[in-house]
């Protein structure tokens, strides 16, 4: 059992601003290294599909406004490879660009962690968490995003049909390609402070959240028993699928550099939610680390 306390730090604090100033990376690199990715398919959960995987996200500005966006993620463990061995691992491809239509600099009362404990005991763990409220300078942005989606991986046929399969079809392959494109929304804040009582402390973190419309019209599939014969037309003449789908988004990443936050790396997170042709409601959550600030 997980007990999370939280409390503001309600005695005087004397602290001194080593830095408030937001900044948005050049270039920014995050490798994702546990990655789950897990979708519904037809009818219900499909297991042959999840994996873990291993990726890099980011962005890279090329000139202002505009941003390469790229988000790749190759599995190193597709659950369907134990009981089928021919199975494909997952792959997924998203690169395309932000457009930014804003840039709001903003002053607001921001969190800033000073202290987080845990006590154990034989039922539970209490995380307390102390924080005080300072104001902080934010920038944010608002554009438009758009670009190419291609993903790749196992599909049981048997259990789309919802064992009403008459082809004989089992393990197949599917591969689809397409375009994305909506809204995306930034948020960078950046506030490094000192004190005698908790030392430095700070909130620096970059986050993005963005929302997204799929155009997937080409989705092929491979008799994966029948050395990679194309039975496309069989699975779309059993139940043919609308081209279309959507996700929510979410990452966040470092921004600032090691001599001031004294980590070299730090944590960076990425979680979407969504509907993809064929693949049915899905969800893909991962934890990873910034290598790349600048």
């Amino acid at each position: 059992m997980l007990t999370l306390s939280l409390s503001a730090y309600n005695q005087q604090i004397n602290y001194e601003v080593l830095k408030d100033e937001p900044k948005e990376p050049n270039v920014s690199i995050n490798l994702d290294f546990f990655n789950l990715d897990m979708n519904t398919g037809y009818p219900n959960l499909r297991l042959d599909n999840m994996s873990m995987n291993l990726g890099l996200f980011g962005f890279v500005q090329v000139v202002q406004p505009l941003e390469i966006d790229f988000n790749i993620h190759k599995s190193w463990l597709a659950l369907g490879k134990i009981g089928f061995k021919e199975y494909p691992g997952n792959f997924e491809l998203n690169t395309g660009v932000n457009f930014w239509l804003t840039n709001r600099n903003v002053t607001k009362n921001t969190k800033i962690v000073l202290k987080q404990t845990e006590t154990r005991t034989s039922s539970e763990t209490i995380t307390s968490t102390t924080y005080i409220m300072a104001p902080a300078q934010h920038i944010k942005r608002f554009g438009f995003r758009g670009g190419l989606y291609s993903k790749s991986g196992p599909f049981n046929f048997d259990e789309y049909t919802d064992g009403a399969n008459p082809s004989g079809i089992d393990e197949t392959k599917i591969s689809s390609m397409g375009l994305y494109g909506g809204l995306t929304f930034r948020n960078l804040t950046n506030i490094i402070i000192t004190d005698d009582h908790f030392g430095r402390s700070m909130n620096s973190i970059g986050r993005d959240v963005y929302f997204d419309a799929f155009f997937v019209p080409v989705n092929r599939f491979k008799d994966l028993n029948a050395e990679g014969a194309l039975v496309t037309e069989t699975v779309k003449d059993f139940k043919s699928v609308l081209p279309f789908g959507f996700r929510v988004g979410f990452r966040s990443y470092q921004i600032e550099k090691r001599k001031m936050t004294l980590k070299k790396f730090g944590m960076a997170a990425l979680g979407e939610f969504g509907y993809k042709p064929y693949q049915g409601w899905f969800i893909t959550a991962g934890l990873g680390v910034t290598i790349v600030k600048r």
